[in-house]
């Protein structure tokens, strides 16, 4: 095919690239392998990219209803604008003859995962929307997928598909004329397919179903990712010199290891490239939800305990809690309202005594306790920790994690430590953090905190605003006039200057999938109650559906797609289906790192204190049982299990 020696050599150059470091700018930008339009089906492009050139393989048919292939290749900076042109290949005197023009390719992408080609054939045009084609949503141990050939026989190869447990793709070859001429075939469980010959509809042909008949099976011996033995039992005569049983391939595209960054989370390299994307996540902002969605204020926390601990070794706030000596409390008032001081009583003898209690103020003010609805303490012999902050209220059943950008934006949590070494509490070291609280932990001497910010754009911001009307004006010169300080959350530590939570390196973003982008993110803090300061944070760009902490690590859960507009209506198609991508983070003395990233079929449930119980890990690899609905059979559960493993 054309270009090959430039494209293996492009590919090189990025595998070294990519194995350094996983950022924003490294991800795809589109999902690489096989896309389809469902509204004719029986055909498929292979589209993928390396370095600066994007090549695509279309299976399709001629206007006689034969299966036919053409490939497109150009730039990959002139997707969506340039026309490249289309190729038809043959097979002459044993070998691969030059390729003849027989018309344009279009591809443009208007996310990673929704496509459109537009297409001219022999003086014919055309035009599909097309998506990835998907088996499942499941991300498996193996991966081979990608465009194979053998470099001693090329001119014809394979399109590889391995989605967890589905095995199979599409062999583009030459007939025993020489004309192209494609199989494909899918096997569960596997590595030896059985393919088939289609009949279908031209791509400017009026559709009919397509129909298929068998032409025989391959083996892959696959050995690693870059290197396959393919052993032939088809039935389909072949071109003279088209040498499939025995051969040994090698991939054409980028292997997934050299992807991983498409699944993972990604930081950004430096400040403009964050800002650049917090911008356009600004401008897609959504209001608040109404009464019967979500609302940014809620009721008081219920002055009694709830603490249920899931993990051994990792302790969880509560609103009351003791040591072998002393009780601790919030404060409340007669009617039951929590007010910015703790209670405190001293017990000897087992709970045989029990001193007279004293009361110890919060920083926090009065004026500000009110619109605080959770409070949380943490103690032992040497320390206390009060947290105080605003929580998202829910309505119903639905998530607050999918509430618009100002629900959770002005919030607040306020953290406080007393040193209780010698007796009464000493107040050493208190942080405003912005942003809601999630969730937060205690390991040994570290306490983990989970809060969730989003910036406001102003009174002046016209939310839906039309695309190319004077408010989406209005509404791009006020995201331009914002700062990094506007749309990051930031800490002030013992009423010290407001500083950034959150560094470039140090702010990761999901894979986008459908997704718009979000200007919100998800912090986490780790705070070193010894040294009374907080030694590292990491945060998350864009929505999250649950936080799980384990003795070792912090998982957080996000759903691939939006699930709902403002209103709570589900809103996107995907093609993945309901999937939930899920990211470790190593915690430790050291510090947090991300270590990897893996995905199962639904969702988790909405309810931000049940939902971490649908996880659990043990032995090195994580349990996850979540939820999806189908339209037969009836909803049902989904267990998975995984390891997490970075390659």
């Amino acid at each position: 095919m054309r270009n090959i020696g430039n494209f293996i050599a492009a590919f090189a150059l990025v595998a070294a690239q990519a194995a350094i470091a996983g950022t924003v700018d490294q991800r795809s930008p589109f999902v690489q392998g096989n896309w389809w339009n469902p509204d004719r089906s029986g055909s498929g492009v292979e589209i993928f990219n390396s370095s600066d050139q994007t090549m695509a393989l279309w299976y399709t048919y001629d206007s006689a209803g034969k299966p036919v292939w053409y490939t497109a290749q150009g730039t990959t900076s002139t997707i969506g604008t340039a026309s490249w042109p289309l190729l038809k290949h043959r097979w002459v005197d044993g070998k691969k003859a030059d390729p003849t023009t027989v018309g344009s390719f279009k591809v443009s992408f208007s996310n990673v995962q929704s496509g459109q080609i537009e297409f001219t054939i022999e003086g014919v045009s055309g035009k599909w929307t097309i998506q990835p084609f998907v088996a499942t949503s499941m991300i498996g141990d193996m991966d081979h997928s990608g465009s194979w050939y053998d470099p001693t026989n090329s001119g014809w190869g394979f399109t590889v598909i391995q989605q967890a447990d589905v095995l199979g793709g599409a062999l583009f070859t030459y007939d025993a004329n020489g004309d192209p001429v494609w199989l494909s075939g899918f096997e569960r469980g596997t590595n030896s397919i059985g393919y088939l010959l289609y009949s279908g509809t031209c791509p400017t042909c009026t559709y009919k179903p397509f129909t298929t008949q068998g032409a025989g099976r391959l083996t892959f011996d696959f050995k690693d990712e870059y290197h396959a033995t393919v052993h032939s039992a088809l039935t389909l005569a072949m071109a003279p010199g088209v040498n499939i049983d025995g051969a040994n391939v090698v991939q054409f595209s980028r292997p997934m290891s050299f992807r991983s960054v498409d699944r993972e989370l990604a930081s950004f390299t430096d400040d403009f490239a964050m800002k650049a994307f917090l911008q356009d996540g600004m401008l897609n902002a959504q209001p608040p939800l109404l009464p019967g969605g979500f609302s940014a204020g809620s009721p008081s926390a219920s002055p009694y305990s709830t603490t249920n601990l899931q993990e051994a070794g990792v302790d969880e706030a509560d609103v009351v809690k003791n040591t072998a000596t002393m009780i601790y409390t919030f404060a409340h008032d007669a009617s039951g309202v929590r007010q910015p001081s703790l209670r405190m009583v001293s017990i000897g003898g087992l709970g045989s005594s029990m001193g007279e209690a004293t009361t110890v103020p919060l920083a926090v003010s009065s004026a500000e306790m009110q619109f605080l609805s959770y409070a949380g303490l943490y103690a032992d012999d040497s320390v206390l920790v009060a947290i105080n902050g605003s929580q998202p209220y829910v309505y119903g059943a639905l998530s607050p994690w999918s509430a618009g950008y100002t629900t959770w934006a002005g919030t607040r949590t306020y953290v406080e430590i007393f040193d209780v070494s010698a007796g009464t509490p000493q107040s050493k070291w208190r942080a405003r953090f912005d942003g809601a609280i999630v969730a937060s932990r205690r390991i040994g001497r570290l306490l983990y905190l989970v809060t969730r910010s989003g910036p406001t754009p102003g009174a002046a911001f016209t939310y839906y605003a039309t695309p190319g009307s004077s408010a989406d004006a209005r509404n791009h010169d006020i995201v331009a006039q914002m700062s990094l300080a506007d749309l990051l959350p930031s800490v002030r530590v013992n009423g010290r200057a407001a500083v950034r939570a959150v560094q470039a390196n140090e702010l990761y973003v999901p894979p986008q999938g459908m997704r718009k982008r979000s200007a919100d993110t998800t912090l986490i803090t780790a705070i070193d109650l010894d040294k009374r300061e907080a030694v590292q944070s990491l945060g998350i760009a864009g929505s999250a559906e649950t936080v799980y902490v384990s003795q070792s690590n912090l998982y957080v859960a996000s759903s691939r797609y939006e699930l709902r507009a403002a209103g709570g209506t589900i809103t996107t198609f995907d093609p993945y289906g309901a999937a939930t991508d899920i990211h470790q983070i190593r915690l430790g003395e050291s510090g947090m790192s991300f270590v990897a990233s893996g995905s199962v079929d639904g969702t988790i449930g909405a309810d931000m204190d049940k939902a971490p119980f649908q996880l659990s890990e043990d032995g090195g690899r994580l349990r996850v049982e979540t939820a999806r609905i189908e339209a037969l059979p009836a909803p049902g559960r989904v267990r998975a299990e995984l390891t997490l493993e970075r390659s």
